[in-house]
């Protein structure tokens, strides 16, 4: 399971014990950071047959 749905899901659940949204808000502003903080992946530009 990728590491974000395995962080989601263990909030998601906890959520559901504590009644509160704190941990999934928590999981999606570390994975917003993560995501903003990686480098960006450049795209090769396809080759044009001919």
């Amino acid at each position: 399971m990728p590491a974000f749905e395995r962080e989601w899901a263990a909030a998601l659940e906890e959520s559901r014990r504590t009644f509160s949204l704190a941990g999934l808000c928590e999981v999606v502003q570390v994975w917003q950071a993560r995501v903003a903080s990686a480098p960006s992946s450049r795209r090769v530009p396809r080759l044009r047959p001919g």
